[in-house]
């Protein structure tokens, strides 16, 4: 395995001009610094990454934190229990590919924001870790967005917002707009919503925007078509069950993600209903598994790699520029039409 010296000796420099020019000083001339670079890619070289913190201070490690509002350990061998979040899950794969590509490595965890968690449980998120860290997810209260101001790590809110962090996001209020509107369009006027967590920032975005297309098109808002869902399969069963209890039953449900859209169907077909025959389905977000349900679920499309690579470059750029203006980036959500909604005009 070649070493600095090595390079140093077939570019004719020094070992410390090998270093100067491999940490992007300005004090390497053009030339010289193309010299090494050749070296360094004739050889193979490459840095110690322990030494090279030493002298830069950085870790080169990113903290990828899954917002999370349960405090004890998840028991993911029972998945239609837990309340897990797939957000982070799928946007991984882009977001490691960009910090990848940027020489970052990364530490993945959850991040607990329970009502009474009001120092982090993450041992992980200090500046001896990680160099930055990005946040996936709404469900983050006052205190733990404090938490995170206090441990002074440059950070990234994913699907979260905050006045004095960066942030990237869709937009769960037009997408639920968007969701009734289509559903309204199509002939449904008694439609259901499945909000999320009471705690997660979005759900009241997403309300607003349900009732907003209610507005809209002149239909009353009735509250006893809105129930909130802790976001597992077993709480979504639960909260349907509560809406299909009152009558008339709703034509549609609207769901806040497509895990709980997946728990709709899975109720309509316990209880010997068609999707969309008798009931139209749409879920908020399009994970892998919606195209592949039956019927696929018509979706709120959130372009989770954008957001993932939005994420990953805002929080680069944070670290070469600590002073930069804050980043407040909106990605509009779109509609994605599939099989499970049915026009009943």
């Amino acid at each position: 395995m070649a070493s600095i010296k090595d390079v140093a000796r077939l570019a004719g420099v020094s070992p410390s001009t090998v270093s100067l020019a491999m940490n992007g000083s300005p004090l390497v001339k053009h030339e010289t610094r193309y010299r090494i670079m050749q070296a360094v890619e004739e050889l193979n070289y490459k840095p110690n990454q322990a030494a090279r913190s030493l002298v830069t201070k950085e870790k080169k490690v990113i903290g990828l934190f899954l917002l999370s509002g349960e405090e004890s350990l998840t028991d993911f061998s029972q998945p239609f229990s837990h309340t897990q979040d797939t957000l982070l899950v799928e946007m991984l794969p882009f977001v490691q590919k960009t910090l990848r590509e940027a020489d970052y490595s990364i530490l993945v965890d959850l991040f607990f924001s329970g009502p009474q968690t009001e120092h982090p449980e993450n041992h992980q998120l200090n500046r001896n870790s990680i160099d930055g860290a990005i946040f996936f997810g709404g469900l983050v209260n006052e205190i733990q967005l404090q938490n995170i101001h206090n441990t002074k790590v440059p950070s990234v809110l994913v699907c979260s917002r905050d006045n004095n962090l960066d942030y990237v996001d869709t937009d769960p209020k037009e997408g639920i707009r968007l969701a009734t509107q289509y559903l309204i369009q199509n002939g449904h006027h008694h439609i259901a919503l499945l909000n999320g967590s009471d705690r997660s920032q979005v759900s009241a975005r997403k309300l607003a925007g349900y009732r907003q297309a209610l507005e809209e098109n002149g239909i009353s808002y009735d509250e006893s078509l809105v129930e909130s869902s802790a976001g597992s399969g077993d709480h979504a069963l639960s909260a349907i069950e509560k809406l299909w209890d009152r009558v008339p039953h709703p034509t549609a449900i609207i769901t806040a993600s497509e895990y709980t859209g997946c728990a709709a169907l899975r109720f309509l077909y316990d209880r010997g209903l068609s999707c969309p025959d008798d009931v139209s389905v749409i879920s908020f977000g399009d994970g892998p598994v919606t195209a592949y349900t039956a019927p696929a679920l018509t979706t709120i499309n959130l372009h989770k790699q954008r957001l993932g690579e939005e994420a990953a470059n805002i929080l680069i750029n944070r670290l070469k520029n600590p002073k930069a203006r804050q980043v407040e980036l909106i990605i509009p959500p779109e509609l994605t039409i599939r099989d499970s909604v049915k026009c009943i005009l």
